[in-house]
This record gives structure tokens, C-alpha cells and sequence, in this order.
């Protein structure tokens, strides 16, 4: 395992694997929803969360922020390659899903490219 990675995992809590593992689940979250989700009921407020969660996460190449509308209020948390990585060193990722261009059903990790929500 990449040393990297195993030193991000030990540095991160609970429900900081909580976090990236709903959004691996969900494809992506807004803040305010991933806050509401995990944190809000640990009684940490959305300052706390932002500064001590969000941002440390963002610097560790574990998610990224992307904005959702014009007015850039609004942001989508997506994971990282990287941040797929350290999750998958503590929780078993791998999913069944049918190759469409292949034709066949196969066991992956899905990649930020195949969990990132494109604009049409």
C-alpha cells in the first residue's frame, strides 16, 4: 500500500471516512448537506466543520470542491482518486457493475472520473 496513503488514513477520524464514504455512495454532496449528514449531529457547527474538516480534507488531495451555480454559494464535495484511495484502505470498495462496452459484469473500484456529475 502506498505509504501516502496509510499516512492520510491514520491522520483522519471516523467520521471524516463516514464523509468520503457517502460520497463515494452518493457520487457527490453539497456542504451544507454533508454537514447536516455526519457532522451537525456531533454538535460541530458549520464554522467548525469547514475550517477543521473541509479545508485539511480539500489540502490532503481527498475531495474537491467544485461550484454548482453562478453565484458561487453553492459547492459540490466529490472525491478525489487519492481520497478513493485512503477510503478503500479501510473499507472494501470494490462493486459489481455491468461493462457496458465490454458486455460483461466485473468487479471494480469506481475512479473519480466514473463518480464525477457532469453539467448536460
Amino acid at each position: 500500500m502506498d505509504q501516502s496513503v496509510e499516512k492520510i488514513a491514520q491522520i483522519l477520524k471516523k467520521p471524516d471516512f463516514l464523509l468520503l464514504h457517502k460520497i463515494y455512495t452518493l457520487r457527490t454532496l453539497t456542504l451544507h448537506q454533508a454537514w447536516a449528514l455526519i457532522y451537525k449531529p456531533l454538535n460541530i457547527t458549520y464554522e467548525q466543520f469547514m475550517q477543521a474538516r473541509i479545508i485539511p480534507l480539500v489540502k490532503l488531495k481527498c475531495i474537491t470542491l467544485i461550484s454548482m451555480n453562478c453565484n458561487k454559494k453553492l459547492y459540490a464535495i466529490f472525491l478525489t482518486n487519492f481520497g478513493i484511495r485512503v477510503l478503500n484502505s479501510r473499507i472494501s470498495l470494490s462493486t459489481t457493475i455491468y461493462d457496458t462496452k465490454n458486455k460483461k459484469i466485473e468487479n471494480k473500484i469506481y475512479t473519480q472520473a466514473d463518480l464525477e456529475v457532469y453539467p448536460k
